[in-house]
C-alpha cells in the first residue's frame, strides 16, 4: 500500500531493500514477544507467591468435606491469569516502544542519507531506502499494535501457568561470568578496545578500494588495432598465427575483423586494420592464462599494435558502465594538429615508455592522410566559389556514396560521381566552373601533401588530448603522477590532468563517508532526544568504529574491499547492532529509575536483553551467510554486503553485550554516586 502511495514500483532493487530489512522487521518481533514473555513471567512467580500463601491460608479455614468450595477457587484463578496475561501484553509492549520507535528511526536515518549519492548509485539507493523506511515503518506498527492482540488470543485459553524451574539456562551463568570479568579487568577491557580500533583504521588503509566489487570472468574481448594498413586477409593470417601454438585454449572463439555491418553495433565503426576477439574459457584461471599469453605473443610479434582486454557486455555493466583504467593522463597540447604535433606527442609517448614498461597499456594510433590546401589568392582571382569547390572535389573523391556491397569480405561502394583513379589523376583532369561559366583546371586551385594523424581524437572539458592509460596500485598513484608531471613538464606546449578509477573510486568513497557522518549525526540527535541525554547516544555511536573492525577483518580474510556494496553491509549492520545498545541503555534506566543500584542494574539489563539480542545477531548472521559458499555474478556482487555485516554483527554482539555496560558504568558511576549521597 505504501509503495503506491508512494510511486515506488516493484523491482529488483526496491525488493532487495525489503531482503535488507527484513531481519531488521524481525528483531522488532523478536523484542515485543520476548518482552511481553518476561513480563509474564514475573507476574506468574508473583501470582504463584500470592496464591500459594492465599491457599494455605484458606485450606486452614475450610472443611475437608467440602469439595465445592475448593472446586470453586480453582475455578476462580482464570479471569486472575487472563487479567495478568493482558496486563503483561500492555505493560511488556508499553516498555519497548520508546527504544523501537528510536531504533527505526536511527535506522532510516542511516538509509535515507544514501539517496542523495551521485550518479547511478543514487538512483538505486533510493528505491533500496524508501523500501527499507517503509519495511521498518510497518514492522513497527505491526510488532506494537497486532503482535501483542496475536499474544493474548494464542495464550487465553491457557487454564494455569506451570510452574517455571528457577534454574536459568546455561548460557545466562555463562553471560554473567563473562560480564564480572569485563568489570573486573577494565583497563585491560578498554585498552583491548582500543587496540580494535587501531586495528580497523590500519584495515582501512590496507583494503582495496572500488566502485563496485570484482566479479570474476571466464570470458572476454580482445581489441587490436594492428597500427599500419593490412587487408582483410592479413588480418585473419595474423589472427590465426596469433591463436596457434596457445597452451590454454578458449573453448570458443568470434572473431569480428573490419567493418561490422550490425544493425545495433555497439562497438562503433572499425576498419580492415582492426580486429575484435570473443574468448570464453573453462575457468577464470585460464582466462588469466590465456590472457597472459595472448599479450606476451603480441608484445613480442607486433610490437607497434595496440591491443587491450575489456569486460564482455552484460547486464551489469550496461547499467553502471565498464570500470576505467587506474589511472588516465590526459595530455593535452595547445596547438593541436600542429606542424611538429605528432612528432612531439611520439617522443612523450617514448619516454613515458621508457620510464614505466608495461604499465601503459595504450599506444599513438595514426593513419596516412592525403591534404588537399586551397589557395585563397587564386580562388578570388579566378573567381571560383568555396562551395562550388567542394561540391566538385566531394564528387570527385566519390564522397556521395549510395550504398555499399558487401560480396565475401570484398566492399563493393556503389557512388554518385567520376571513376575511380589515383588522388593525381584525378586532380590534374577536373576543371571547376566560375562565376564567368569558366572551366578553370583544379590542379590550379589546391596543392596536394601528405601527412599523418590521429586515427581519433578524444575531447571533454579539457578540450581536445591525448589519452595515456596505466596500470598501476592505487599506492603507486602518487609517485606516478609526480613523474609524469616531470616528463610533460618538459614541454610547455603540453598541460597535463589526470583522471581513472582510483580518482573516481577515492570520490565515491569521500561520498560515502561524508554521508556517513551526515547519519552519525541525525542519529546523534535522535538518542540525544530519547534518552534526554548528551553523554548516553556516545555510548551508542562509540560502537559503530568499534564494529568496524569485525568489518574490515572479514573483508580482508576473505579477499574483498571498499565498495558501495560492502559499504551498505556496513550501514545494514550499524542500523541492527545500534538497535540492541539502544535497547539495553533504556532498559538499564528503567531499572535504575524504579530503585535499583547501578551495576544490578546493569546485570539484570543484560540478563533481559541476553536472548532477544543473540537472536537478532543469529537470524542475521544466519540469513547472509549462505551468500559466502554461493558462485555466479550475483552471489559475488552480494558477498561483501554478507562479509561487512556478518563480520560487523560478530564484533557487534560481544560489543554490546560486554563493553556498553561496561562504558555506560564508567560514565554514569560519578553522576550516580552523588546522587545516592544526596539522598
Amino acid at each position: 500500500l505504501l509503495f503506491y502511495l508512494t510511486g515506488l514500483s516493484i523491482n529488483i532493487i526496491s525488493l532487495s531493500g525489503l531482503i535488507l530489512g527484513v531481519g531488521m522487521m524481525i528483531d522488532n518481533s523478536i523484542i515485543v514477544i520476548d518482552n511481553i514473555t518476561q513480563h509474564r513471567e514475573r507476574n506468574s512467580q508473583i501470582h504463584k507467591t500470592i496464591e500459594t500463601t492465599q491457599t494455605t491460608e484458606t485450606t486452614k479455614t475450610l472443611e475437608p468435606s467440602n469439595p465445592r468450595t475448593s472446586s470453586n477457587f480453582q475455578t476462580s484463578s482464570n479471569p486472575q491469569t487472563l487479567e495478568l496475561l493482558s496486563t503483561s501484553c500492555e505493560n511488556g509492549t508499553n516498555e519497548v516502544i520508546s527504544p523501537l520507535i528510536s531504533s527505526v528511526l536511527t535506522t532510516c536515518a542511516v538509509f535515507i542519507p544514501l539517496i542523495f549519492m551521485k550518479g547511478m548509485a543514487g538512483a538505486l539507493f533510493f528505491d533500496q531506502a524508501v523500501a527499507v523506511s517503509i519495511g521498518l515503518t510497518v514492522s513497527l506498527i505491526v510488532s506494537i499494535t497486532l503482535l501483542p492482540t496475536l499474544y493474548r488470543l494464542i495464550y487465553k485459553k491457557e487454564k494455569a501457568e506451570k510452574a517455571r524451574n528457577s534454574k536459568l539456562p546455561i548460557y545466562f551463568h555463562w553471560y554473567e561470568t563473562g560480564l564480572k570479568f569485563v568489570f573486573r579487568r577494565q583497563l585491560l577491557t578498554v585498552l583491548s578496545v582500543i587496540a580494535m580500533l587501531v586495528l580497523a583504521v590500519f584495515l582501512w588503509t590496507t583494503l582495496p578500494v572500488s566502485r563496485f566489487p570484482k566479479v570474476s570472468q571466464d570470458e572476454t574481448v580482445l581489441k587490436i588495432d594492428w597500427n599500419e594498413p593490412v587487408t582483410l586477409e592479413e588480418n585473419n593470417v595474423r589472427i590465426s598465427a596469433l591463436m596457434s601454438n596457445i597452451s590454454a585454449q578458449p573453448e570458443y572463439i568470434i572473431e569480428e575483423a573490419g567493418r561490422q555491418q550490425y544493425f545495433l553495433n555497439s562497438i562503433g565503426e572499425a576498419g580492415t586494420s582492426e580486429n575484435n576477439l570473443f574468448l570464453k574459457c573453462a575457468s577464470p584461471q585460464k582466462l588469466e592464462k590465456l590472457m597472459t599469453e595472448l599479450s606476451q605473443k603480441l608484445q613480442r610479434s607486433y610490437p607497434h599494435a595496440d591491443f587491450s582486454f575489456s569486460e564482455t557486455e552484460n547486464l551489469f555493466n550496461l547499467a553502471f558502465g565498464k570500470s576505467d583504467a587506474p589511472l588516465v593522463a590526459r595530455i593535452a597540447h595547445f596547438n593541436p594538429g600542429g606542424e611538429n604535433y605528432l612528432a612531439e606527442l611520439a617522443e612523450l609517448q617514448k619516454e613515458l615508455e621508457q620510464k614505466f614498461g608495461e604499465k601503459i597499456t595504450s599506444k599513438i594510433i595514426t593513419r596516412n592522410l592525403i591534404l588537399l590546401e586551397t589557395d585563397p589568392e587564386k580562388l578570388l582571382f579566378y573567381q571560383v566559389e568555396n562551395a562550388d569547390l567542394y561540391r566538385e572535389i566531394k564528387s570527385a573523391f566519390n564522397v556521395n556514396t549510395v550504398f555499399t556491397i558487401n560480396d565475401n569480405n570484398m566492399y563493393v561502394p556503389v557512388s554518385v560521381g567520376n571513376d575511380y583513379g589515383s588522388v593525381y589523376e584525378i586532380i590534374q583532369n577536373i576543371s571547376i566552373r566560375n562565376k564567368n561559366d569558366e572551366r578553370i583546371p583544379l590542379s590550379g586551385l589546391v596543392k596536394v601533401s601528405s601527412g599523418s594523424d590521429l586515427k581519433t581524437i578524444v575531447a571533454g572539458r579539457e578540450s581536445e588530448y591525448f589519452p595515456v592509460l596505466f596500470e598501476i596500485e592505487p599506492g603507486e598513484y602518487n609517485t606516478t603522477v609526480q613523474e609524469i608531471k616531470s616528463i610533460t613538464g618538459k614541454n610547455a606546449n603540453y598541460d597535463t590532468t589526470f583522471g581513472g578509477s582510483i580518482l573516481s573510486n577515492r570520490g565515491m568513497l569521500l561520498e560515502l563517508l561524508m554521508i556517513v557522518g551526515v547519519s552519525l549525526l541525525l542519529l546523534y540527535f535522535i538518542l540525544a532526544a530519547q534518552f534526554e541525554s548528551f553523554v548516553l547516544p556516545l555510548i551508542v555511536l562509540i560502537e559503530v568504529p568499534i564494529d568496524l573492525f569485525g568489518v574490515f577483518l572479514f573483508l580482508k580474510l576473505f579477499g574483498a574491499g571498499i565498495n558501495i556494496m560492502s559499504a551498505i553491509g556496513i550501514i545494514v549492520m550499524a542500523g541492527i547492532i545500534i538497535n540492541d545498545s539502544i535497547l539495553k541503555i533504556d532498559t538499564i534506566n528503567k531499572l535504575m529509575d524504579a530503585g535499583n543500584s547501578l551495576l544490578r542494574s546493569i546485570f539484570e539489563a543484560g540478563r533481559r536483553r541476553l536472548k532477544p539480542i543473540i537472536m537478532t545477531s543469529l537470524t542475521t548472521i544466519l540469513a547472509m551467510a549462505p551468500f559466502l559458499f554461493q558462485s555466479g555474478m550475483g552471489a559475488e556482487l552480494q558477498k561483501p554486503l554478507s562479509l561487512a555485516i556478518i563480520g560487523g554483527m560478530f564484533i557487534g554482539t560481544l560489543v554490546s553485550l560486554f563493553f556498553i555496560p561496561l562504558l555506560y558504568y564508567l560514565l554514569r558511576k560519578k553522576a550516580f554516586t552523588q546522587k545516592f549521597n544526596k539522598y
